[in-house]
């Protein structure tokens, strides 16, 4: 059974470009550093909410 699944998402051609060099410059595949990106989102959005949800 697989353990990933799979997505597909547009972007604008500037934000690709920008994550063809990065990616390249920090040896990511696409796939590591959207998930790595999204990681780093969601653990942020996570621990605000968790913060603002203590006030």
């Amino acid at each position: 059974m697989r353990t990933t699944q799979t997505m597909t998402i547009s972007l604008p051609p500037q934000i690709m470009e920008y994550l063809e060099t990065y990616r390249q410059k920090h040896g990511f595949t696409r796939s590591e550093l959207v998930r790595h990106a999204l990681r780093e989102l969601l653990n942020k959005k996570t621990l605000v909410h968790k913060q603002t949800k203590k006030l």
